[in-house]
């Protein structure tokens, strides 16, 4: 399970008069100089982490004082705070010439950075120190936000942070900041930082004790999913929690499925490991493994328009799922399939483990099959 804690401390940058320092910094550092105040937010999160670990809505970030980040800014509101950062840069180069600047600053020089943004949205990927770094294996974390103004929601400003999969060490802690720098008039420039701290946590599988793979099952187990689908759900659809039934045929913790690599022989054939399938009345769909989409007689079809109901299942360190969901971008027809029950889809697991040395006849079959009623 991914742990995720997150505090809010307002920073000073300034000493008292006895010259000690204010805002807790190793003794070693001089005070904080890269911001006027810094919010700080910190998190700790398993060595299993993939990516995002939190989402961060700045509209409503507050410091430990209860007051908003664009109250910081000598801003009236959140929403005057994001028309001043101006159009999100799709070109991911900050703009220098908006009120609001959004950049990263170096926790060892302290010297800001306005590079090129290397993640989806406008932020960084940063090394161990906090410094600039490319995604791949030397990064270890990532800040990210998006902002803007949308027809129906109104003004947003949200992001996340998480790590890089697979490098993160227990004990390690990664720092990163970014800057929010507000040119409020030719003689005056606020700057509110933020300081995002990641300390990372050994992963225990504590389900492993609970699986025996001595009894794993040889051959088929089949999972009968059947409910009703809102068509008024869209996208949040129908969700089955199938990971009892699942790791009881497989006798696999999460953690150890996450953890199965998938081999095939010299003729690319399936030799170890997962294969996964999409089969419709029988038949193996080509191309189809975890989602499927139908269109309103039950024909493949990709997702967009035409499109009405999807099936799909995944599975994590945290889950074992399967779900169905209906179209729901602008001019969608699931509305029309109201009534209509689609059934005759099944989605395969296969496992076999690699000491089997690719004998199918000793693989576990879970097959996912589906009869799923639309309804408004």
């Amino acid at each position: 399970m991914l742990i995720v804690a997150a505090t809010l401390t307002l920073q000073s940058c300034k000493k008292d008069n006895s010259g000690k320092r204010t805002n807790n910094e190793e003794p070693d550092k001089p005070a904080a100089t890269w911001a006027d105040q810094v919010i700080t937010l910190e998190y700790t999160a398993l060595t299993t982490a993939s990516y995002e670990i939190a989402a961060i809505d700045y509209m409503d970030l507050k410091n430990s004082a209860g007051k908003n980040l664009y109250e910081l800014l000598d801003y009236s509101s959140a929403e005057e705070m994001v028309a001043a950062l101006g159009d999100f840069p799709e070109d991911k180069e900050p703009d220098t010439g908006a009120e609001l600047l959004f950049f990263g600053n170096d926790p060892v020089t302290e010297s800001d950075v306005m590079s090129t943004y290397n993640t989806n949205g406008a932020g960084y990927w940063l090394n161990g120190y906090g410094a600039v770094q490319g995604w791949g294996p030397d990064a270890r974390m990532y800040i990210e936000a998006y902002w803007g103004n949308d027809e129906e929601e109104g003004y947003y400003f949200s992001g996340g942070v998480g790590v890089m999969p697979g490098v993160t060490v227990a004990g390690d802690k990664y720092e990163g900041r970014m800057v929010l720098q507000r040119t409020k008039s030719a003689t005056e420039i606020i700057r509110v930082g933020i300081q995002y701290i990641i300390t990372m946590e050994e992963f225990k599988d504590e389900e492993a004790s609970k699986y025996d793979a001595s009894k794993r099952t040889i051959g088929t187990k089949d999972i009968n999913l059947t409910g009703d689908l809102s068509v008024a759900t869209g996208y949040t659809g129908l969700s089955f929690n199938i990971a009892d039934d699942v790791q009881n045929a497989l006798q696999l913790s999460k953690y150890q499925m996450t953890q199965v690599e998938t081999v095939s022989d010299d003729d690319g054939n399936f030799y170890s490991g997962f294969k996964f399938e999409t089969l419709q009345n029988g038949t193996v769909l080509d191309g189809k493994t975890t989602n499927l989409w139908l269109d309103i007689d039950a024909n493949p079809i990709g997702w967009g328009e035409g499109a009405i109901i999807c099936f799909e299942h995944w599975y994590n360190v945290n889950e074992v799922a399967a779900h169905v969901c209906t179209y729901a971008e602008e001019g969608n027809t699931s509305a029309s399939a109201v009534g209509k029950t689609y059934s005759g889809v099944t989605q395969r697991i296969t496992y076999l483990p690699a000491d089997c040395n690719g004998d199918l006849t000793k693989a576990t079959i879970v097959n996912l099959n589906y009869t799923i009623k639309v309804v408004e």
